[in-house]
């Protein structure tokens, strides 16, 4: 039953938050209850809008779309949906000038209802929705919450579900914007599913896409009037156009997302006169949502954020003042605060790493991130931590997920020195140049990326083990993608058995996903057999060179310059007492699944101590774009 939303005492915002525009609600109740319905909407509404920052409720536009049932919607809906303006706005400055002149600080805001407005926008809705079985439509929406929803917010459970099981009632009005967001989920539940792909005409029929397809079909264009649960439509577009390899649609969806969080202010929070517990509560948990995808996105295609935190005011999730019916739609956010934490951690990858300067040093931002990164595990709690993981039989699959993503991140961020070290030990006979001294802090940062894309390879081979892996999602290919080149590098530079097994097992895993229907599993397949096959090449005309070079070992001439080179290298820090006469051997290394051991290490204590690394003389390379 929808609860009233009872506020008092209406204030408006202060100016320097920026302005929260009121938009009239557009409410349709079922064409044959209308009367009765429009009644019982104003009694809820005016109960709510006694400021005069709400519009009145004096129309229903009986034209627009048609939710399926007032009582089963939450009030964050029904309620007049803010349209934010930010403080550089002309009306905001307009209404800054009134209030001083008038010496009234009442003075309402703008409203937002004058646009021009179509039906042609609308997307019509059949008598033959083509709904599957409600039982095994309840069993899809069960398993993409599992998959999705607890790692993320994506739909009020409860609230959602009382919807679903309206919508199989005969005689009643469907509203496309919901129906959209019904079939979204469906799509997710078959893809997490595992369902055996079929082929259609040489072409692998993805579980889970002809619900998306009928989404799409009724996607609208709301974007004037938006509300919260449509952008949570949106998000679920987007996150299934991953596992479609659709990347560009998917980085679209969530800027989409993001665009209209941004207009409706879920970035701000909310004077906490304007709305409820329950209705701050879901704005915060939308917006965070939109927030990790957007760097999720961004991330998995190295462009910049759209938003940066110094921008964004609004409270982390929480519990607090919520009633146990609200703890139904919104459950405990200890997952969502850790996605969070990690999507902050992303940003800060892309902003200070992967930049599209010519040079700059990146040592110090290396550093930077790591003690970002061991203070986010050193803050996790018990049932979050790793140990969680080594402990049990079968953990859960967000926990997994969690760690998956923060191991993927200590590989992006120790990537460029990796590399690096992979170019100062490769011996390549085409270099037309030396990659220059190599500071003896490079292995041992080389060696953390190399033991996290370890762990993230066994994490992902154990969710395989234990049937949690997605084998035709984008994000876990998309993972063992990238622990794979890392390990197919490390592989060639010290070969070993264990590094070889490395190497093999999670080349057969891509390969295994690929062919199982995983379309991004299939390029990152081939990407990867083209790397190993160079790295082979490269290999076998070192061997060559080398055995050129052994004759010319006794030259003076040569043994100088290797006296150059070794003083070239030599740099006058105590960092350097721990690495600088030994390099890292793939058969003794040590790989943990702890990832607070990789931190831990000696050598990156000391290296997320040390002061002056800019005089190390390493240099970042910038963004390399792909065209």
């Amino acid at each position: 039953m929808l609860r009233p939303n009872r506020h008092s005492n209406k204030e408006q915002p202060n100016d320097a938050e920026g302005s929260l525009v009121p938009r009239r609600p557009v409410l349709n109740p079922p064409e044959q209850d209308i009367t009765t319905d429009q009644t019982a909407t104003k009694e809820i509404l005016s109960s709510a809008a006694t400021g005069t920052d709400l519009v009145a409720i004096e129309h229903i536009d009986t034209h627009a779309t048609k939710p399926l049932h007032v009582r089963y919607t939450r009030e964050g809906d029904l309620l007049p949906r803010y349209s934010y303006v930010g403080d550089a706005a002309c009306e905001a400055f307009n209404r800054r000038v009134r209030r001083h002149l008038r010496n009234d600080d009442s003075i309402a805001p703008p409203k937002h209802d004058r646009y021009f407005k179509t039906n042609a926008l609308r997307k019509p809705v059949g008598r033959d929705l083509d709904l599957p079985d409600q039982g095994y439509a309840r069993l899809l929406i069960e398993t993409a919450e599992r998959f999705v929803g607890s790692e993320y917010h994506v739909f009020l459970r409860r609230t959602f579900l009382h919807q679903f099981d309206e919508v199989y009632k005969p005689d009643t009005s469907k509203d496309p914007a919901w129906l959209c967001g019904l079939f979204a989920i469906l799509a997710l539940g078959e893809l997490y599913s595992n369902i055996p792909v079929r082929a259609h005409h040489n072409q692998a029929d993805i579980p889970g896409t002809g619900f998306f397809l009928r989404a799409l079909d009724l996607f609208e264009d709301l974007y004037e009037e938006p509300t919260v649960s449509y952008i949570e439509t949106v998000l679920l577009l987007s996150y299934y156009s991953h596992a479609l390899n659709r990347s560009n649609s998917a980085y679209i969806f969530t800027g989409l997302a993001m665009r209209l969080s941004m207009a409706l202010g879920l970035h701000r929070e909310l004077p906490a006169q304007h709305a409820s517990p329950f209705e701050h509560e879901h704005r915060r948990r939308v917006w965070w949502t939109v927030y990790a995808f957007d760097r999720l996105c961004s991330l998995k295609l190295g462009h910049p954020v759209t938003i940066k935190d110094e921008d964004i005011s609004v409270n982390l999730p929480s519990n607090n003042n919520l009633t146990s019916e609200d703890l139904e739609d919104l459950p405990d956010p200890k997952q969502i605060l850790s996605s969070i934490a990690m999507a902050r951690i992303a940003g800060s990858i892309l902003q200070d790493l992967y930049q599209p300067r010519s040079q700059f040093a990146i040592l110090p931002n290396v550093q930077k991130i790591l003690a970002q990164l061991k203070d986010f595990i050193q803050s996790l709690p018990d049932e979050l931590s790793l140990a969680k993981i080594a402990s049990t039989a079968c953990p859960g699959r967000a926990l997994a997920s969690l760690h998956v993503h923060c191991n993927h991140c200590i590989v992006l961020t120790t990537r460029p020195v990796f590399f690096q070290h992979f170019r100062s030990q490769a011996n390549l006979p085409h270099a037309r140049t030396s990659p220059g001294p190599c500071s003896a802090v490079v292995p041992a940062l080389a060696d953390a990326c190399v033991s996290a894309a370890t762990t993230c390879y066994k994490l992902l081979r154990r969710l395989w083990v234990n049937g949690q892996i997605v084998t035709l999602g984008g994000f876990d290919s998309q993972y063992l993608f990238s622990a794979a080149t890392i390990l197919a590098m490390s592989h060639s530079l010290k070969p070993t058995n264990s590094s070889r097994t490395l190497v093999e097992g999670s080349s057969s895993m891509l390969r295994i996903m690929g062919t199982s229907g995983n379309i991004p599993a299939r390029g990152y397949y081939e990407q990867l057999a083209e790397l190993k096959h160079d790295l082979e090449l490269c290999e076998d005309s070192a061997g060559e060179v080398n055995a050129a070079q052994s004759q010319a070992k006794s030259s003076p001439i040569q043994a100088d310059r290797e006296n150059a080179t070794e003083v070239r290298q030599q740099v006058p820090t105590d960092i350097t007492s721990a690495t600088a006469t030994t390099e890292p051997d793939g058969a003794h290394m040590q790989y943990n699944l702890d990832v607070a051991a990789i931190l831990n290490a000696p050598d990156i204590n000391e290296f997320l101590t040390f002061e002056g690394l800019d005089e190390l003389g390493i240099e970042g390379l910038g963004s390399q774009p792909l065209w």
